[in-house]
């Protein structure tokens, strides 16, 4: 980890402490990037159990769905989203660079006002997003080291594990949802059929090119590369590997 990622680190530590001292209600605070990357995330003892990994994964596919939604019935941007259960209530947002999620107390915060909240989080992704933008932390990310290692894409999309989208960069022709559903679905079946967990997947035909492979526990990578490039595939499949293999999760925060 560079002196760089850890101040950056350290400084959104702060941010989450602070916000969690001045604020009872809240059980803890995930911070990451757009693309689900965990960078710093902080639970109380009420909390313990859940996973930090699933927790930045699943709210960042939730924002991307919810946001979708919205500018399909609402003609219009989404700004915040939370979502209650029994306990707990659990705000999220996202920023140019930051995906931030909080879970609270849901009794105490819906005494004080979920507004509130909304706010609380609101400023403290947006704190984070510039302390990330003025450092080198996103060149580190594995993710993005992919998204430049295959310049050519038609298509690339990060799965969450359960079939959601994280994040789709196309033409915007894509069903994001059905998409995504489908490329888990490849990866739950080689394991019902092999045995063992996918390590990637080549799917050949006219026109593309459409690797699928499994980067981590919760996220899959789904590429299309032209069928001009087909020569390409097993160099940028490589390329992909290695990134992945030379990526630390420690220095990504992912720990």
């Amino acid at each position: 980890m560079s002196d760089g990622d850890k101040e950056l680190i350290i400084e959104i530590e702060k941010l989450i402490d602070e916000a969690m001292e001045a604020h009872v209600a809240i059980l803890g605070i995930s911070i990451g990037t757009e693309i689900a990357t965990n960078i710093y995330t902080k639970f109380k003892p009420e909390i313990s159990s859940f996973s930090e990994l699933e927790l930045i994964a699943s709210s960042t596919s939730f924002q991307y769905i919810s946001n979708s939604l919205f500018r399909n019935i609402a003609k219009n941007n989404l700004n915040t989203t939370y979502v209650t259960v029994d306990k707990f209530t659990l705000l999220m947002s996202i920023t140019k660079e930051v995906s931030a999620a909080m879970v609270l107390d849901r009794n105490l915060a819906e005494l004080e006002g979920i507004e509130k909240y909304n706010k609380v989080l609101k400023d403290l992704a947006l704190k984070a997003n510039a302390f990330i933008e003025t450092s080198e932390y996103l060149t580190q990310d594995p993710l993005v080291k992919i998204i430049r290692a295959v310049p050519s894409a038609l298509f690339l999309g990060i799965i969450g594990k359960e079939g959601l989208p994280i994040k789709i960069i196309d033409d915007g022709s894509i069903q994001a949802a059905m998409v995504s559903s489908q490329v888990a679905a490849l990866s739950n079946l080689t394991n019902i059929m092999l045995k063992r967990p996918m390590d990637y997947a080549l799917l050949q035909g006219e026109g593309a090119n459409l690797l699928v492979i499994q980067f981590d526990e919760e996220r899959i990578l789904a590429i299309s590369i032209p069928e001009k490039e087909k020569e390409n595939v097993g160099q940028y499949l490589a390329r992909i590997k290695e990134i992945i293999k030379n990526s630390d999760s420690k220095s990504l925060g992912l720990s």
